[in-house]
C-alpha cells in the first residue's frame, strides 16, 4: 500500500481478529444467514478503551514525514448548556524538518454515571498543515448534543449535570491534555 502522509486511520486496527468487539457474535446463524451484533455502543475506540492491549494502531493513529506537538490547550467557555457549544483552541507546531499535516482530536469524557457510558466519545477534530517550525492555533466547536446519550427509559438525547472533561490529542490513545467544564 502507500503512505498517506498526514493521513489518520478513521477506525481502530486490534492486535489479532479475536480482540475485536464482534469476534464473539460470529458466524452465527449460518442457516438463517443472521449475525446479532451484541457489543452494543462498545464499538470501535469506545471498545478499545476498555481493553487498550487489544489494540495495534487506535483510532485517529497516523503516520506522518513530521512530527508535531499539540499545546496551549484553553476552552473559551467552561460552562455548557442547552443550545450551545464550547469553543475548544490548541496550539499545534510543527517541530520535524518537513511540511506535513496533523489532525487535532478533541473527545469528550462524561462525569460518573449510574448509566452505563463509553469512557469518551468523539466530538469534533480539526486538520492543520504546517510547515516546518511553523505554529498555528485551531479550534474545534463542542456542542451541547456532544455531551448527550440515549436515554432507553425515557427514550430520549439525555445530557447528565456534572463536570466533564475536554480531552485533545493526535488519537484516541494520545492524549496531549485535559481540561474540565459543567
Amino acid at each position: 500500500g502507500t503512505v498517506n502522509p498526514g493521513g489518520k486511520l478513521p477506525i481502530t486496527i486490534p492486535t489479532s481478529l479475536e480482540d475485536t468487539p464482534s469476534f464473539g457474535n460470529f458466524p452465527g446463524d449460518v442457516d438463517k444467514l443472521q449475525v446479532h451484533y451484541e457489543e452494543g455502543i462498545y464499538i470501535g475506540y469506545r471498545y478499545y478503551d476498555r481493553y487498550p492491549e487489544k489494540v495495534l494502531f487506535p483510532f485517529g493513529f497516523g503516520l506522518s514525514y513530521s512530527e508535531f506537538k499539540i499545546g496551549g490547550v484553553k476552552l473559551q467557555q467552561t460552562f455548557l448548556k442547552q443550545g450551545s457549544s464550547i469553543t475548544v483552541q490548541a496550539d499545534v507546531k510543527n517541530t520535524g524538518s518537513v511540511a506535513g499535516s496533523e489532525v487535532v482530536q478533541v473527545y469528550i469524557a462524561p462525569p460518573k454515571s449510574s448509566v452505563d457510558r463509553p469512557l469518551k466519545v468523539l466530538a469534533g477534530f480539526a486538520k492543520v498543515v504546517l510547515e516546518p517550525g511553523q505554529s498555528k492555533t485551531v479550534e474545534v466547536e463542542v456542542s451541547f448534543d456532544s455531551a448527550a446519550y440515549w436515554d432507553e427509559n425515557s427514550s430520549l438525547w439525555t445530557v447528565e449535570k456534572g463536570e466533564y472533561e475536554i480531552l485533545v490529542g493526535n488519537s484516541s490513545t494520545n492524549i496531549s491534555a485535559r481540561e474540565k467544564f459543567s
